[in-house]
């Protein structure tokens, strides 16, 4: 099975949680978005741990060697306090669940010594949970979860085929050497073409051509993002939980920063062509 097909599997299972999510009773989708930022977190924090591992001059970073990397207990344990800190965050005690998490973020600082690097990706992987728990109060939660979920497929999918088949000059070479320019466009002229026939009207038809071209980019941007730090540590890979597509940090990269960009957006009281 080749990766465009695994890529598509991979997409229709994630298309599947989104449903479930909107689908399902407060508690199964609790213990969705609860069970991703655990695993996301798990993933980051050994990825920082493999990197802070100093190899003899036999040894070159590699997936391989970071299978091998396990997360020490007491990560791992204030790893399930952040976890815990998102659960009091959707229970509505902001206070508690602040003090926590900056709590957890100074400790897992000390434990890893990597401050900057340490503080900005768990804030950065941590703000699209917190923000989906604030989007879940939304009477229009399911149409903003599955457009990013759908959108965010589109793009990767598209990108990957055109990058693929067409190939020609690298995007960003020193970030993703597999990353091409003619990847990039078809990652933003489908998706484009799609939000324009689905959801067409004439008089909002600028609207949606600027705006679906700036969410392809930002997808685009956040899995350069993700791209780079695994560079950072010298991996191809954040795990390999999902088979063909690595792990969590790999399928979600670009959902991240869409995440992060539509919640602003909503807070800002923002009206989405996507919205009936």
């Amino acid at each position: 099975m080749n990766d465009l097909n695994l890529r598509i599997i991979s997409s229709l299972i994630l298309l599947l949680i989104g449903f479930c999510m909107i689908a399902t009773n407060d508690f199964m989708f609790l213990l969705i978005v609860q069970s991703f930022y655990l695993l996301s977190l798990w993933e980051y924090i050994r990825l920082i741990r493999f990197r802070n591992f100093e190899l003899d001059e036999n040894n070159v970073r590699s997936n391989t060697l970071l299978s091998k990397t396990k997360v020490d207990l007491n990560n791992f344990l204030l790893i399930i306090s952040l976890v815990i800190s998102c659960i009091f965050f959707y229970c509505n005690y902001f206070i508690i669940s602040f003090i926590l998490f900056c709590f957890c973020i100074y400790s897992l600082n000390i434990l890893n010594k990597q401050n900057l690097l340490v503080t900005i990706g768990i804030i950065y992987i941590s703000l699209p949970f917190f923000l989906l728990i604030y989007l879940s109060t939304l009477s229009d939660f399911k149409f903003y979860i599955l457009f990013v979920i759908f959108f965010s497929l589109l793009v990767d999918t598209f990108a990957y085929f055109f990058g693929s088949r067409i190939g020609g000059r690298k995007l960003a070479p020193l970030i993703s050497p597999n990353k091409t320019i003619s990847g990039a466009l078809g990652g933003i002229f489908i998706p484009t073409l799609i939000c324009v026939l689905v959801f067409y009207d004439k008089d909002s038809l600028l609207n949606i051509i600027l705006y679906s071209i700036l969410f392809s980019i930002v997808v685009q941007v956040g899995d350069l993002i993700e791209s780079k730090f695994k560079r950072i540590c010298g991996v191809k890979d954040s795990s390999n939980i999902i088979p063909g597509h690595g792990g969590l940090l790999d399928r979600f990269d670009g959902i991240y920063l869409f995440l992060i960009l539509i919640s602003l957006l909503t807070i800002l009281d923002y009206n989405f062509f996507f919205i009936s």
